[in-house]
């Protein structure tokens, strides 16, 4: 039996109360997720924000930090496979492109924490200006909320934690509760890798509870989510004025051009409606 705990400041903890997590093949019982309320919510919030704004991962130990996450990822890569195919009830394949995926997406955000830079802006050419010039910097907005979807249960968390932290902000990570044990075992690895405690935290528990427990908290700066519209609708809304990055909704909708080769569309399209639910279509 797996269990998934909460990490809050760099500790392992249990939540308020707990929820089963289930094989989606045999829909046996294979663990139980702790639960994150409103308290524990505020905690990890509290934590993000303190880890902030009393100290700074410069460029060089990000870069760092997220190649030995890298490296770390596919060292226990039969580990991390396993949990997925249990917890997703995904064939193999996919689960193990979707852990290739994970392995580029943490070697992309660490070149990329490397080439933060502002932009020089030519001011010269307006009226008056003659012999100024303009520039920006980039610096990290604080507290990110990254609020993940069952279907890629590791790339798309990859893809939300990594890229903040390689920005210089903290993350609080709220994963999807069908799939509680992927980001888990991510969380793992960054701690793993040597994330200083705070910079990374990690709340069980659906999305009309431990979500919105989330994204009432003022002390959000940033909200990055990948799911459902109507969730999507109500994330956007509580965020108000606070930035957003929501990729809601689903990619059903398709257009064929004239000129196409039907039976190669009518296969991409089959395996793309059927694949996340363990199917293959090869007709």
């Amino acid at each position: 039996m797996r269990e998934a705990r909460l990490y809050i400041d760099g500790v392992w903890r249990d939540g308020a109360s707990t929820f089963e997590v289930f094989d989606k093949f045999t829909r046996e019982v294979i663990g139980h997720a702790q639960t994150a309320d409103k308290a524990l919510v505020d905690e990890a919030v509290a934590a993000a924000s303190r880890a902030f704004q009393s100290s700074v991962i410069d460029l060089a130990e990000r870069y760092a930090l997220l190649m030995s996450t890298h490296d770390i990822l596919l060292r226990r890569k039969d580990e991390i496979i396993d949990a997925m195919v249990a917890e997703t009830g995904f064939t193999q394949s996919d689960n193990t492109s979707d852990f290739n995926r994970c392995v580029q997406t943490l070697l992309t955000s660490a070149e990329e924490a490397k080439r933060i830079t502002g932009e020089i802006i030519p001011t010269a050419s307006a009226p008056g200006h003659t012999g100024e010039m303009a520039f920006t910097i980039r610096v990290p907005v604080g507290v990110v909320a990254c609020i993940t979807p069952f279907n890629s249960p590791l790339n798309t968390v990859a893809h939300k934690i990594a890229p903040a932290l390689a920005a210089g902000n903290a993350v609080v990570l709220k994963p999807a509760s069908y799939t509680p044990f992927s980001a888990m075992l991510q969380v793992e690895v960054f701690e793993e890798a040597g994330l200083p405690k705070g910079w990374l935290n990690l709340v069980n528990g659906p999305g009309g509870r431990t979500g919105a427990a989330l994204t009432e908290n003022q002390g959000v700066n940033f909200f990055a989510f990948t799911g459902g519209g109507d969730p999507g609708a109500l994330i956007q809304a509580a965020a108000g004025m606070r930035r957003t990055q929501m990729e809601p909704g689903n990619i059903s909708a398709t257009i064929v051009c004239e000129d196409a080769s039907l039976q190669k569309a009518a296969r991409k399209c089959c395996a793309t409606a059927f694949r996340k639910a363990g199917q293959v279509c090869t007709s």
